[in-house]
């Protein structure tokens, strides 16, 4: 996935700082949903659907309890917060699609969207769903083994290296910690009431998915 992100971030526009140019939010939108399309002509599951990604009137508030987006089950409606960092911004619109294909666990619904990124012809959904990967393989592996992290991290490209360290400086000026403390209890104890035992710890277990599909099409080359 590294590999995978390095190439794709030579395919993006980028300003003079080397990060990722944000892209029109109401061209990106209704890309999300093709890409479902794209990826249902092999997927059939993916067939559902595919209403473009409307952008949350509450973003700064979301944006300060660090929630990136949001399914509303009542409207069925995939939302994503304007403060969502510019090389994420592809990836969580085909999250909170994935949402409302019903994949309901979060994992699920980011592996459906890394799924619909990799299928996509737009470069920028491309890179996003590779980036993304990227991040949470490298997460896990860090928690487990620091110094093989770093020997990863150390094949990282200038720009995959840019974004990252922007994304972190975004957040911690859109962040609210001690509201996202809070929050991250909240929904925390929601997912667990709903069956996710790991509660908030589920988005990461998409590298369970990920790497089975990583061995699985290395089984098929």
């Amino acid at each position: 996935y590294l590999a995978q992100a390095n190439a794709a971030s030579k395919a993006v526009p980028r300003g003079e700082d080397g990060v990722m140019l944000p892209g029109d939010f109401s061209a990106l939108s209704p890309q999300a949903g093709e890409n479902y399309k794209l990826l249902a002509q092999t997927m059939p599951c993916f067939d559902g659907s595919t209403v473009r990604v409307k952008k949350l009137l509450s973003s700064k508030f979301m944006g300060a309890t660090g929630t990136t987006g949001i399914f509303i089950a009542f409207t069925g409606e995939s939302s994503i917060s304007s403060t969502t960092f510019t090389a994420s911004v592809p990836f969580t619109m085909c999250h909170e699609i994935g949402h409302r294909m019903a994949f309901a666990r979060e994992n699920e619904a980011n592996f459906a969207a890394f799924l619909a990124c990799e299928a996509s012809e737009d470069a920028r959904f491309a890179y996003s769903g590779y980036y993304t990967a990227f991040l949470y393989c490298y997460n896990a592996l860090r928690k487990v083994d620091a110094a093989a992290a770093n020997e990863v991290w150390s094949g990282a490209c200038d720009e995959l290296r840019a974004d990252c360290a922007a994304a972190n400086s975004h957040y911690k000026k859109v962040e609210d910690q001690k509201v996202s403390q809070v929050t991250d209890k909240i929904y925390n104890s929601y997912l667990q009431t709903v069956g996710v035992e790991s509660g908030r710890q589920s988005y990461g277990e998409v590298v369970d998915l990920l790497t089975a599909w990583y061995f699985s099409q290395e089984a098929t080359q």
